[in-house]
C-alpha cells in the first residue's frame, strides 16, 4: 500500500536498494511463495519458502513504490496472456473491464498469500481474487472510457490512467472492508487505496503503451496521434 508520508526518511543509496528489494520481492517473491501455498495444499507438502531478497524492513518511499511496480508488472503480464490465450483484444471498455478483470482475479486468487488468513484456503483465496478482479476491471474498463472521450484532460491516456486507477483504489477500498470485514472503508483505507492503484493503474497504462507502440513501430503503422494515447487500453 502507498501511504502519504513514509515511516522515516532514507538516504539515496537505501532508497535505491529498498526501491529494488520491494520490487524483487512484489514481483517474484511473494507471487512465486503464494502459488506454492497452492501447491502445498493440493498436495499436503511444505515446500521451502523463496528467498531470493530481503524484503524492505522499514516503509520508505523506494519500498512502496517497488511494491507497486511489481504488482504493476504482473498485472500487465497477465493481461498479456489473457489476451493471447482469448484472442480478445482491448477494442472498448467492456473487452479492457473484462481483460484487466480477469488478469487482477488471477493475481488475486494466485499470487497473493493467504497464509496468515485464518479460515478455508479456497474462500480465501477467491475474496482475493474477487476484490482485486473488482478493482482491475474497474480500472482498465473507466480508463479505455476515459480515453476515447473527446475532452482534452480526461483523452490524455496518463490523466485517464491515474484517474481510473484512483476509481479502482476505491472499488479495493470499498470491496476489501465489505468482505473481509463487513463494514464500510474508512477515510484512510480510501486514501491508501486511491494513492496506490493511481499510481499502479499509471504503470501499467505504461507499459501497455510501450507495448503497442513497438508492434506499430514494427508494421510501420504507428502515428504520432497514438504517441499521445498513452493508456491501458
Amino acid at each position: 500500500m502507498f501511504d502519504t508520508v513514509p515511516e522515516r526518511p532514507a538516504g539515496p543509496a537505501k532508497e535505491f536498494a529498498d526501491l529494488k528489494n520491494a520490487f524483487v520481492d512484489s514481483a517474484l517473491q511473494q507471487p512465486g511463495n503464494a502459488v506454492m501455498e497452492v501447491y502445498d495444499w493440493a498436495m499436503n507438502t511444505h515446500t521451502p519458502k523463496l528467498e531470493i531478497v530481503e524484503p524492505p524492513k522499514d516503509n520508505t518511499l523506494g519500498a512502496q513504490l517497488g511494491n507497486i511496480a511489481g504488482q504493476a508488472v504482473n498485472i500487465y503480464l497477465l493481461s498479456r496472456v489473457f489476451s493471447a490465450g482469448t484472442g480478445i483484444q482491448s477494442v472498448g471498455a467492456a473487452e479492457n473491464a473484462l481483460r484487466f478483470g480477469t488478469a487482477g482475479f488471477a493475481h488475486g486468487g494466485l499470487f497473493q498469500s493467504t497464509a496468515d488468513q485464518p479460515g478455508n484456503f479456497l474462500l480465501n483465496r477467491a475474496a482475493n481474487g474477487l476484490i482485486e478482479g473488482a478493482t482491475w476491471s474497474v480500472i482498465g474498463g473507466t480508463a479505455s472510457t476515459l480515453t476515447h472521450l473527446s475532452k482534452p484532460m480526461l483523452n490524455n491516456g496518463f490523466v485517464a490512467n491515474v484517474t481510473a486507477g484512483g476509481l479502482g483504489g476505491i472499488t479495493n477500498a470499498e470491496f476489501d472492508a465489505a468482505v473481509n470485514h463487513r463494514r464500510l472503508a474508512t477515510g484512510d483505507e480510501l486514501k491508501r487505496g486511491v494513492l496506490t492503484y493511481a499510481a499502479t493503474g499509471a504503470i501499467t497504462g505504461g507499459l501497455n503503451w510501450r507495448s503497442h507502440s513497438a508492434a506499430m513501430f514494427k508494421s510501420q503503422e504507428l502515428s504520432p496521434h497514438l504517441v499521445n494515447r498513452y493508456t491501458t487500453h
